[in-house]
């Protein structure tokens, strides 16, 4: 396939809403967006078959780690991209609000001063999901914090990752 080929599809998926595209200097990343695949999952699987498919891919995964030999992998970024209808500072308010469980954030409760330099941990009742440091607050546009996931032991120990969130109007250009 041809670079312009490539270009062409990649714009494809763009438009769909598919992949983010991500300005660095001279160069665009494209990052997969998983929001509109999940909406999709959602829509044309039930739990029952999205159990019995998942079961199989364990199984898969699995089996194809006791034959093959382990080789370490670059991580990958990813870019989560979504529109939803409400103000800026209500989408702020809903994403730092401390001390109250959050239903779309499995019931965790936010607990920090969101002040830079600050740590933060995002946990349920005697358990921390989620640890890490504030590293820069512009209310309501952007948050970034470091990110070190506790939920599951499969997690690889290493540097926590940044979880950078930036708000802006649906009418803004992409990146």
């Amino acid at each position: 396939m041809t670079r312009f080929g490539v270009a062409k599809h990649l714009g494809i998926l763009a438009d769909a809403g598919l992949v983010t595209v991500v300005r660095d200097g001279r160069h665009r990343r494209h990052h997969l967006n998983p929001v509109p695949l999940q909406e999709m999952h959602a829509r044309w699987l039930n739990r029952f078959t999205a159990t019995g498919a998942q079961a199989l891919l364990d199984l898969r995964t699995h089996l194809a780690q006791e034959t093959s030999v382990q080789t370490a992998t670059t991580p990958q970024s990813t870019v989560f991209n979504i529109v939803i209808r409400a103000t800026a500072q209500r989408l702020w308010d809903a994403l730092t609000e401390t001390d109250v469980p959050r239903s779309w954030m499995y019931d965790s409760v936010l607990t920090s001063t969101l002040e830079v330099g600050s740590g933060y941990v995002a946990g349920v009742p005697g358990f921390d999901l989620i640890t890490g440091d504030v590293l820069a607050v512009e209310a309501p546009r952007r948050l970034l914090l470091s990110f070190d996931a506790h939920w599951t032991n499969k997690l690889t120990p290493s540097r926590p990752e940044n979880w950078n969130t930036s708000l802006r109007s649906p009418t803004a250009p992409a990146g």
